[in-house]
């Protein structure tokens, strides 16, 4: 697996191993044809479906973890609709069950956010309980 991408799946992940969350496995296939613009892999979900991940090398970490945790996000919610579960991660404190967070960086950190709220650092998330 490219480091560029395990590096920013390995910050994000705390946030994906709580309860309400379904933990894909990460496959380290690579399927770009240029890897000096992205660096890519799968994720297979328990379903069977699975779904490609990248993200640009180049970029700081903290955008390719926004980067990365944006994909997710949208992998995550198909999944989790599929298991007829709640279609939301990550979930909003201040919102429970009604909207999922919004990765984003902000001064050079990768956070998530509710409108223009920081409310916590991407894999940061379970100190919040």
């Amino acid at each position: 697996m490219p480091p560029e991408l395990f590096e920013a799946w390995q910050v994000i992940l705390p946030d994906l191993e709580v309860p309400e969350a379904i933990v894909p496995a990460l496959d380290a296939s690579d399927w770009a044809d240029d890897s000096n613009v992205q660096v890519t892999a799968a994720t297979w979900w328990p379903d069977g479906s699975g779904a490609g991940i990248s993200v640009a090398p180049h970029e700081p970490l903290a955008e390719r973890v926004a980067m990365l945790a944006d994909q997710l996000q949208d992998h995550e919610v198909e999944a989790l609709w599929r298991a007829e579960r709640s279609a939301v991660w990550p979930h909003c404190p201040n919102h429970p069950n009604t909207h999922p967070l919004r990765a984003e960086v902000r001064d050079g950190v990768a956070v998530w956010v509710c409108g223009t709220e920081l409310i916590s650092p991407i894999g940061e998330l379970g100190g919040l309980d």
